[in-house]
């Protein structure tokens, strides 16, 4: 077991004789000889839970308050960043031997440019893992429990990463990048996906939220290669940030780029460049984004060493994520799609599919972002036919506020409060050559009403109707 003073940013030699058995900042999980952080958030401060972690056996306590009252045989350490500490200790207590730690930020495409990474690492021979929105998902299992959050507690990501090897994706969201949960992971491969607006809620305005996307390169990476969409190079700091690393760009006139697509009943056959090596490519995948995605994915493998026409041979073997257009029956698809951007690139991708009519059933979550709801109304108004407006995670927000306020932009839509309900309807409303998109959920198997979680899949009431 490492001593406490190998595990802080700072050496204290008075302390190097305490050996601590584990590390955390949940007074529940602490155990005996374990360090505690007690770390202050904004629904609750670990301060208060100091006694408890003492109780259940810590022997240390890093805070962020003046030292405290505490038993005398207890260690007690002030901490000017106690988030960068917390994961500067998890890296030391967790150490890893992986030999590629790639990390993919951007508003959408994560989960997506994740999973796909880890395919065309498979595809190669290698041990791939890829981790985040969908949990740990390996070559050995197909996925596990849903993440409670995209990017895992610090010392939760050490000690995963510690248990494998080979080659691991990480989805690096915005929050947890700014609360330094990616500190001291050191990966080689770091990725910008697209950059449009979400989390305004927590981060109060665009160049905020593009400023913790920007701490991937600016903070969390020092030596690899940057993987970026071409389009934000002229975004605010970026190509400042990117210039100390060798770059991949993807995008038009980019390193990696898309000549053409064409729509197929069940997916497309793209046209791409990889470093100059070409190929036409039929893919199962439905959605315009979907080739920008895969172009993110081959920088990410190009730059982890697998060379272009392995990349191009292996494209056609890749599978669609959970929740990301998924097919749940004929012709209705289920999305993620929980931003603006993202639901009008769902819809847009749709309609070069549809014959018919295009409907869509979808909400917006309570207590986030309230900006964006007559936003996503107002697209919806534009890119689709029939319009269905539903609940989507209201939690302590009046439900039927959160239908209004995107309903302002788009009038003639449909009112159907119960989820379940609504997505029976539009499916009833449908002929033969219409397509359905229900978005925002996508892989999520709950809804958040008040505080209480209740078991909700969108695919399965789908299919509970086409049954």
């Amino acid at each position: 077991m490492p001593q406490l003073s190998y595990l802080l940013t700072t050496r204290a030699d008075a302390l190097a004789d305490s050996e601590i058995t584990g590390i955390t900042c949940d007074s529940r999980k602490t155990r005996s000889g374990y360090l505690f952080f007690a770390i202050r958030g904004a629904e609750s401060d670990g301060h208060k839970f100091i006694p408890q972690a003492i109780e259940n056996g810590a022997i240390a306590v890093i805070g962020e308050d003046d030292a405290a009252q505490l038993p005398e045989n207890i260690i007690y350490i002030k901490s000017a960043n106690i988030r960068e500490d917390y994961a500067f200790a998890a890296s030391r207590f967790y150490p890893n031997n992986l030999e590629n730690i790639a990390i993919v930020t951007g508003t959408n495409g994560k989960t997506s440019v994740a999973n796909f990474t880890r395919q065309l690492w498979l595809s190669a021979g290698k041990n791939a893992a890829a981790l985040g929105t969908l949990g740990l998902i390996t070559n050995k299992q197909a996925q596990s429990s849903e993440a409670v959050n995209t990017t895992p507690d610090a010392a939760e990501l050490h000690k995963i990463l510690s248990q494998l090897s080979g080659n691991i994706i990480i989805e690096g969201s915005s929050i947890g990048l700014e609360q330094h949960r990616l500190d001291y992971t050191n990966p080689k491969i770091a990725a910008f996906t697209n950059f449009t607006r979400d989390h305004l809620d927590y981060h109060q305005s665009m160049e905020s939220y593009f400023a913790a996307k920007l701490l991937l390169f600016t903070k969390v990476m020092q030596d690899g290669v940057a993987v970026i969409n071409h389009s934000l190079m002229s975004e605010n700091n970026l190509a400042e940030a990117v210039k100390k690393f060798k770059t991949i760009r993807f995008g038009a006139d980019g390193d990696l780029r898309l000549i053409s697509a064409t729509p197929t009943p069940e997916g497309q056959i793209i046209k791409i460049d990889l470093l100059g090596e070409k190929a036409e490519i039929e893919i199962p995948l439905i959605g315009k984004f979907q080739p920008e995605n895969i172009l993110c994915s081959a920088g990410i493998a190009i730059a982890s060493g697998m060379q272009p026409k392995e990349i191009l041979d292996n494209i056609a073997n890749l599978q669609p994520v959970a929740g990301r257009m998924e097919k749940a029956a004929k012709n209705i698809y289920v999305d993620y799609a929980h931003t603006p951007d993202a639901l009008e690139n769902a819809l847009k991708s749709l309609r070069g599919h549809t014959q018919g009519k295009l409907h869509v059933v979808f909400g917006c979550g309570g207590d986030r972002d309230k900006g964006k709801r007559p936003q996503m109304g107002k697209i919806a108004a534009e890119y689709a036919d029939i319009i269905t407006i539903t609940d989507d995670n209201p939690r302590t927000e009046n439900a039927a506020k959160i239908r209004q306020e995107i309903m302002a932009e788009c009038a003639e839509a449909q009112e159907v409060a119960d989820r379940s309900k609504a997505i029976e309807q539009a499916i009833s409303t449908m002929k033969n050559d219409d397509i359905l998109l229900i978005a925002g959920k996508g892989h999520e198997k709950y809804q958040i009403i008040g505080t209480e979680k209740q078991y909700f899949d969108d695919i399965e009431a789908v299919r509970g109707v086409k049954s």
